[in-house]
């Protein structure tokens, strides 16, 4: 089929490159080969279990889903909203009330506050900027918690980043 299309338009490129005007004509471009699909229950091979579940979801469900090895080299994109600490499993809301702690003084460590649970950070972003940050996922599987620890925002402002 294509390639009676491609030599239908051949013709016509030849035609105007010696100064001739001649119109596609694809009245002898044979019908398409009909192909029998094994998704949706119209082959005798489809089934349910085979075909799976197609469901598109938000980008916002898909990060926590998101799963990466133990030792991946992970490249994360962070703003002010997103990824602000990477702390241990279990420990998000300690890091989070660690930082209130902190009250004023916490401009000085951008609500970083000292704590053995806090394995990768940024540092405190304004409104509209950016950090990118490259580390190595944790080498022990498990589920690790990020959150903003700005003042209250680990609240709200949190995900999980699931080490498999």
């Amino acid at each position: 089929m294509l390639d009676v299309m491609t030599a239908n338009r051949d013709e016509c490129i030849w035609a105007r490159a010696t100064g001739k005007d001649k119109r596609v004509d694809d009245s002898n471009v044979p019908a398409p080969i009909p192909v029998i699909s094994n998704v949706g229950g119209k082959s005798k091979n489809s089934s349910a279990q085979k075909e799976g579940v197609l469901r598109y979801i938000s980008g916002e469900e898909g990060i926590k889903h998101m799963a990466v090895a133990t030792g991946f080299k992970v490249n994360l994109f962070a703003d002010e909203a997103k990824f602000p600490q990477l702390v241990k499993p279990g420990k998000a809301d300690d890091v989070g009330n660690k930082a209130i702690a902190l009250s004023a003084n916490g401009f000085d460590t951008g609500f970083i506050p000292e704590s053995n649970d806090i394995l990768r950070h940024t540092k405190l972003l304004d409104s509209g900027k950016e950090e990118v940050v490259d580390f190595t996922a944790p080498a022990s599987p498990g589920d690790y918690p990020y959150a903003c620890s700005f003042p209250g925002h680990h609240l709200i402002m949190r995900g999980m980043l699931h080490v498999k």
